[in-house]
């Protein structure tokens, strides 16, 4: 095939978005509002790899800016209401816009007062309360547009709580906080608005999403769904297990589920509808598999560079944590894609514009796009900070581009990458701002100490009840918001509980952030779910539920990770390696009881032997107890093996005669 004709044909598969932009529930803005806010996104990308490649002002001046841009390109690009206008920006829009402007001048022509001044000892000014609830505001519309209500309702209770502790009863209450006090610290210090979260979203989240903007205005994305796609063309159920391959590979980069469901998604569920899957398990195994990109290093959804933060143990101890754990759930979300093909015997489906292409020309293609991603690796290994190596990636894969003509920058496309960082970075920042604004109500009001003792009480101290309190909260905390917001409120009281019962800080909050991503797929209020049911077009309800029986491993790793920590690389080499091939039986094994299959229809006897022996793998470290699984597992193996065969044997004997 020549280089035309498989460009035209990758275009055509992939139905690629040639202007760069993921614009999801954005305005499509025209005339003299889209250049605006065009400028605007590219002048945040600018400024931001500006200041980081050589050294970052003091952090109020910088994180204001950070947050100005976000909110500026939020208010431009996500209109009011369902009603409002979707292709310019409205009047109320702009006042909204110019009082962020004002807000932020205010900070940098103030800058000497506010910076020297004693926090909550020195008189806070008349302007300093007003511009404090501008911001404080616009964050919590800018997140309300976005991402929905529900984090920005986390937040307005989080201030009452504050202000009105002292009207609140039994354990909620507390003093109260001053609306002075609050000002101090939501707007006039490195807290709040302006605290270690919005820090984290404008160096390390941007330099990541900087680096997948790229990478994907290159073609990645088109690169890891084409290996995904092709290398499993041949297998039996192949869309869903390229599904399964590609939504992970993309995940590195990505770090988004919706955002991942939406741009694979559209490829791989129309594809597994047509070899024969159910539309709501199409839905549920995209949604799934998007999921784990929230797991898969390096990118992580950015809330690796928070967990880095909070454990102070460095970003690349991190992603070692999550990398095995990550795989885990991958093997486990395609062994239960395998387990169905087989119950529904679905055979091979070789789309007609997949056969042309081969994993060898698709390496040739686009293999070098790998270099990048390996140098990265290698400079977060040496030691360089996880932004800087971002940067010097990005600037490594734009000379890499001319290598081959379908991955080539020219000035279009890169101006496309630069906006589109912008416009992929300003709802995540928004988030994470307003995750910041909840962290520095509660650091006041004390109100995560009573938490942590609550949990302590009503597990009566005992680690798997308590690890069980907090894995439903996750959850139910995570529902309906970002991922990385979800982590960082339920790690204020989740994690020192935990480690109160004796659990490593590494392991807490690998804990914590694992049930958070799990809530994008868990019932009822599931956004991944959400928005691979619109895809599909089944029933929402039905993919949420089918997506938790798909990943019910997935809810099982995080115990694994507490009482195995040798799935986060601690230990010798022999240990990691023999908690990961438990770990790994015990997935397989999990998976095939979801599905009720292995060979063929399991029967209850064997389902609970597979049933029980998988779970005591998982969560049980004891050697004595973990043989004893491992024989359920392989007792269960064998008397479905030898039904299976004697039921072969006696139908052809049948078939014989």
């Amino acid at each position: 095939m020549n280089d035309s004709n498989n460009s035209k044909e990758t275009e055509r598969l992939l139905k690629k978005d040639v202007s760069g932009k993921y614009l999801g529930k954005q305005r499509k803005l025209k005339g003299y509002d889209g250049t605006f806010i065009s400028i605007v996104a590219i002048s945040m990308t600018v400024y931001h790899a500006w200041a980081l490649v050589t050294g970052m002002p003091e952090p109020l001046r910088f994180r204001p800016i950070h947050v100005a841009f976000a909110l500026i390109l939020v208010f431009g690009l996500y209109p009011l209401n369902s009603h409002a206008s979707k292709d310019r920006i409205p009047w109320y829009d702009i006042l909204i816009i110019i009082g962020i402007f004002i807000a932020t001048a205010y900070l940098q022509i103030d800058f000497d007062r506010i910076v020297y001044r004693y926090a909550f000892l020195s008189p806070v000014e008349i302007l300093d309360y007003f511009f404090a609830a501008v911001l404080v505001l616009s964050v919590l519309e800018a997140v309300r547009r976005s991402f929905g209500l529900a984090l920005s309702l986390v937040a307005v209770v989080v201030m009452i709580h504050g202000l009105f502790g002292q009207y609140f009863p039994g354990i909620f209450r507390h003093t109260g906080v001053s609306l002075t006090r609050l000002t101090d610290q939501l707007f006039l210090i490195p807290s709040g608005i302006f605290g270690r979260v919005t820090a984290v979203s404008s160096t390390y989240v941007f330099g990541f999403i900087l680096l997948g903007a790229f990478l994907i205005a290159a073609g990645g994305d088109d690169f890891f769904m084409l290996l995904a796609s092709t290398a499993t063309k041949k297998l039996r159920g192949g869309p869903a297990k390229s599904s399964v391959i590609g939504s992970a590979l993309f995940g590195m980069v990505s770090g988004s589920t919706v955002s991942n469901v939406y741009t694979t998604g559209t490829i791989t569920i129309p594809l597994m509808i047509k070899s024969g899957f159910k539309d709501y398990f199409a839905g549920a195994v995209e949604a799934a598999a998007s999921t784990v990109g929230q797991w898969m290093p390096p990118a992580m959804g950015s809330s690796a560079f928070l967990i880095a933060e909070y454990t102070g143990l460095g970003y690349v101890r991190v992603m070692a944590a999550s990398f095995l754990p990550a795989t885990l759930y991958v093997l486990s979300v395609y062994s239960s894609v395998h387990f169905r093909t087989i119950s529904q015997n679905i055979g091979t489906y070789i789309d007609s514009r997949l056969k042309s292409f081969s994993v060898k020309k698709i390496m040739l293609t686009w293999g070098h796009l790998l270099l990048p991603v390996i140098l990265l690796l290698s400079l977060l290994l040496r030691g360089y900070s996880a932004y800087f190596s971002a940067l010097l990636s990005t600037g490594a894969l734009i000379v890499i581009s001319f290598i081959k003509k379908e991955t080539r920058f020219n000035l279009k496309i890169a101006l496309n990458a630069l906006e589109s960082t912008g416009y992929k970075m300003c709802s995540i920042a928004s988030a994470l701002i307003c995750a910041s604004i909840i962290l520095g109500v509660l650091e006041l009001s004390g109100l995560p100490l009573k938490f942590t003792a609550i949990i302590i009480r009503l597990s009566g101290g005992n680690l798997l009840s308590a690890l069980l309190l907090i894995m439903i909260s996750s959850i139910f905390l995570g529902m309906g918001l970002p991922t990385a917001a979800a982590y960082v409120i339920t790690m204020i009281f989740g994690v020192p509980a935990l480690m109160e019962l004796g659990v490593s800080r590494l392991a807490g909050h690998m804990f914590v952030f694992y049930f958070a991503t799990l809530s994008s797929i868990t019932p009822p209020v599931c956004m991944a779910s959400f928005a691979a049911a619109a895809v599909s077009g089944a029933p929402a309800m039905k993919v949420g539920f089918e997506g938790v029986k798909l990943a019910i491993v997935a809810y099982l790793i995080p115990f694994a990770v507490v009482y195995r920590p040798h799935l986060m690389m601690e230990g010798t080499a022999i240990q990691v390696i023999i908690a990961y091939i438990i770990t790994a039986i015990a997935a397989i094994s999990l998976s095939s009881v979801a599905q009720n299959v292995l060979f063929e229809r399991l029967i209850w006897v064997e389902r609970l032997l597979l049933l029980i022996g998988s779970i005591v793998l998982v969560i049980q470290p004891s050697i004595n107890v973990s043989i004893v699984g491992f024989f359920c597992v392989i007792i269960g193996f064998m008397i479905h093996l030898t039904r299976t065969k004697l039921k072969s044997r006696k139908n052809t004997i049948n078939k014989n005669r």
